[in-house]
Parts: C-alpha cells; structure tokens; sequence
C-alpha cells in the first residue's frame, strides 16, 4: 500500500539537492516530500544542520529537526574537501532541483552556484532563499527571521498601541517565504517542459511586506507616516531598532527610498 502511494504522489519521481538548514529551506523540501519528492539533504560536516544543536530534544532526537527534515535522506560532507565537491556535482547531473539558504556567496565560492551547476545540468531548477533576496542592492546581507519582521514594517503594526514594535512570536518570514518557494518551483517544472532550465529567488523580507497590504496603500497614497507606533497606521523604519539595526532620522524617506529601487 505505501509503494501505491508514493507512485501516485504528485512528486513521484522528482530528485531534489536540498543545501538548506535552520527553517526557511528545510520547509520547502519538507512540503516536497511530503508530495513524494527525493530529497536528498546535504549538510555542512562536522555537526550537520545547526537545527540539530537546539535545545528541543527528547530521547537524543531534536523535534524541531525532525519535523522540518522527515521523509528526507541525509549525507554530511565538508565542503572545504575537493572529493565531497565531485560527489555534490554528480549528485547535481542526477536532480531536478536544487533549494539553498546558505549566506551569500558560500555556493558561489566553491563553485556550486547556478551558473554553475547548470553546465553540469542544463535542465536544473533551482530555488535560492535569503534575507534580500539574491540580485537586490541588499543581496550581500544575511538576516533571520526578526529581521525581515523588522524590515518589512510587520513590528510596527504589532504590539500595544503606545508600546514599542514587537516581533510576531511565529517564524512567519521562513516559513512564508518557503511556501513561496515552494509554489515557484511547481511553476518551473511546469515551465521547464517548455525551456531548459530555470532558477528563482526568494527573500524574508518581500514575502513579509506583500502581507502588510492596507498600510503599504496608505503610506504610498499620503507619504506620511502614523506617529504611532503600532496599529494600522502605517509603517516606519522605527521597526528595525528592535533587530538592533541603526535607525535613521528620515523615517519612511529613508525607507521609501529603498523599497522604491530595484529590491526584487
């Protein structure tokens, strides 16, 4: 009954490299395998994911690991040894699909980035999570989950009216941003029938600011900004104090002027 199943899952058949760790990545694969994908995850030698060193641990087993990383197979290679970089590029002529949340610019140093893998793989698809996005005047940056918050102005609509920003006590950025990956990457097999290959980017932040819908309409309808600090008044760059990021004085010119450039 179980070999019936996974024939019939919707991914059946479908090989996925998965480089990602902590959350935002490990979602897109999880809901993968969870359609029937082959994953195979790769995680960076001595200690695997850091997901596997949180403190939720029962009977030697991390919960919050097992959760984002069931129905996967794993193998722990250092990426700083030339033979574990021949196994991950034949590896990479055998996959559909390649997901990475590495910082920027450790795939690309080890030659293990899109340009790359495609002229092992012309047919590759692959899908890239981080903070800003990949090709964003913020690219260089890393940021968690509290930073997208942050920046995206969800921690100025959140908390008590005349209280500071307050994170939302959810990884909505991670696991936002991996259900979007995770709708993309259907769309690029579905458009792979069509052309060799494909490869998409996916920021915390965007994921984030397309929720904040009613404030984002206000603030660019009036270019003013609510004085206070919480509620449905708008957005200001205030929000980002709480990631310990310096503020600036110019308030929403200051942000307006980010997010009216080139960020996707």
């Amino acid at each position: 009954m179980k070999d019936e199943q996974t024939r019939s899952a919707m991914l059946s058949g479908c090989r996925v490299l998965d480089f990602t760790q902590y959350l935002a990545g490990p979602t897109v694969t999880r809901l993968m395998a969870e359609m029937g994908a082959d994953i195979i995850k790769v995680e960076l030698a001595p200690m695997g994911d850091p997901a596997r060193l949180l403190p939720m641990v029962k009977s030697g087993r991390n919960s919050y690991f097992v959760q984002q990383n069931r129905g996967k197979k794993s193998l722990c290679l250092d990426f700083n040894k030339p033979e574990a970089l021949e196994i991950l590029r034949a590896l990479v002529a055998k996959v559909d699909i390649v997901v990475e949340n590495y910082g920027a610019g450790v795939l690309t140093k080890r030659g293990l980035d899109y340009d790359s893998l495609k002229q092992i793989n012309p047919r590759l698809i692959m899908a890239s999570l981080s903070a800003f996005g990949r090709n964003s005047p913020l690219a260089h940056k890393t940021g968690y989950d509290f930073i997208a918050q942050a920046f995206s102005g969800l921690m100025h609509m959140n908390g008590e009216p005349d209280g500071p920003p307050m994170f939302v006590g959810i990884a909505m950025a991670d696991v936002g941003s991996g259900v979007h990956a995770f709708a993309a990457l259907g769309y690029a097999l579905y458009n792979r029938e069509k052309q060799a290959s494909a490869s998409t980017s996916i920021s915390r932040w965007s994921t984030l600011f397309t929720t904040c819908t009613i404030s984002v309409c206000k603030v660019t309808r009036s270019a003013a900004v609510s004085s206070s600090p919480n509620g449905w008044g708008g957005i200001t760059i205030r929000s980002v104090r709480v990631a310990s990021t310096r503020p600036r004085k110019a308030g929403f010119s200051s942000w307006s002027s980010i997010v009216s450039g080139p960020i996707w």
